[in-house]
């Protein structure tokens, strides 16, 4: 399992899940761990990295030892996709007040629009070992 670049997710949030049900099924090299933000390795990453006020959020990309919140994590996981999804990562060249304002009205609302999970799930036993779990 690789931890120099992990997705922390929100566990229980149906976009979330699907999310990273899309990566999964796009990422180029196949190189990313996922953790649930109610994990203990989560909880340790938000105390190490200073993000414990937000990480419930928003997604969260620790790259090679650099956190990226909001929009910034969203376009440095767009660069792990096969195109065109990696064109995303042009995005960056829009100012990020504006990038994150659209990605906070999403993620405030991400239950009302697209459920809330009574639990995690996690993918089938090919997929597994990429999560990280307590």
């Amino acid at each position: 399992m690789n931890k120099d670049i992990v997705i922390i997710y929100d566990g229980l949030c149906g976009f979330c899940n699907q999310s990273v049900l899309f990566i999964l099924k796009r990422e180029r090299e196949g190189i990313t761990s996922f953790s649930a933000n109610t994990s203990a390795y989560s909880k340790e990453q938000f105390e190490k990295y200073g993000l414990a006020d937000i990480s419930r959020e928003t997604l969260i990309l620790i790259e090679n030892g650099v956190a990226y919140t909001f929009s910034d994590a969203v376009l440095q996981i767009s660069k792990y996709l096969v195109f065109p999804w990696n064109l995303f990562y042009s995005f960056r060249i829009i100012p990020k007040n504006l990038r994150d304002a659209v990605y906070r009205i999403i993620a405030r609302n991400r239950y009302r629009f697209f459920g809330r999970n009574d639990s995690c799930e996690i993918p089938g036993e090919d997929v597994r070992k990429r999560f990280i779990e307590d």
